[in-house]
């Protein structure tokens, strides 16, 4: 059930904890249901729309721009960037990727990070979900700095509150969750512009501490289990996806004071200092 109500993304990257043992990569069944949640969970869903708020703003400024969604998975998104620009994406796994997938030449098979290895700049980059899945954050963030235009901008999701570290966590590989503090540190070190930076779902964080408690109570294989994602019954679906629609229109502008995830836009300066 709580997974259901406050899941997170899938990835296939092969990582090492922060204890600095290596973990094996996420269980490929797992990683395959990711294509059916991002086109019908709500969560992903409810995402994509606060994503899109943005991108569609930012993408009336530019001529045919050139995207580029950094964890792309199937490309399931790629389909809605089209309509904004030339749109490409990065997917490490090539298993999720199916053989009849319309945009499979617009995808390279390859991890971002540090060491990415494609010189190709993008007007506008999407980095959903993935920060939080790589150990140097800071190279990282240097690295998409380089790959965009000067004046070129980057929309950046991350879970939020690191009090909120759960098996949930643990189960989606992740390094870390932030504050909003540490976002900033972040993304200010690789030399970006912050345009704006604010929280999203605020009200899955309760949820997400009582699931917290209750995991407690569970062997770790259990734990796992009950934090495996899926799609939820349609109307639950439908009654969730609502709730972060109505959250979204009342405090898109008023700010929420806490939330599950952080949504960023940033900008490369004109003339970096």
């Amino acid at each position: 059930m709580w997974a259901a109500i406050v899941p997170s993304c899938v990835t296939s990257y092969r990582l090492l904890s922060p204890v600095g043992l290596e973990r094996s990569p996420m269980d490929h069944s797992y990683a395959l249901a990711y294509a059916s949640l991002a086109s019908r969970h709500w969560w992903w869903l409810a995402r994509r729309t606060a994503v899109l708020a943005h991108l569609e703003q930012l993408a009336g400024t530019i001529l045919n721009p050139r995207i580029l969604d950094i964890g792309c998975g199937d490309g399931s998104l790629l389909h809605v960037l089209t309509r904004y620009g030339d749109a490409y994406g990065i997917e490490p796994d090539p298993a999720v990727i199916s053989r009849d997938n319309p945009c499979r030449d617009r995808i390279r098979i390859a991890a971002f990070g540090p060491v990415y290895d494609d010189d190709s700049v993008y007007d506008l980059v999407l980095m959903l979900d993935v920060l939080e899945h790589i150990e140097d954050h800071y190279a990282t963030a240097t690295r998409l700095h380089d790959i965009l235009r000067p004046e070129g901008h980057a929309i950046i999701t991350v879970p939020a509150l690191p009090m909120l570290w759960s098996m949930h966590d643990v189960v989606n590989q992740h390094f870390r969750r932030y504050s909003r503090q540490s976002l900033v540190h972040v993304l200010t070190a690789a030399n970006f512009e912050i345009v704006s930076l604010r929280f999203i779902f605020g009200w899955t964080a309760l949820a997400l501490i009582f699931r917290r408690l209750l995991a407690r109570a569970k062997t770790d294989a259990d734990a796992i289990q009950q934090f495996r994602v899926s799609v939820p019954p349609p109307w639950i679906n439908k009654l969730l996806y609502n709730t972060c629609r109505i959250e979204e229109h009342v405090f898109s502008r008023a700010r929420l004071p806490v939330g599950s995830s952080l949504i960023a836009v940033v900008k490369r300066p004109q003339a970096d200092s």
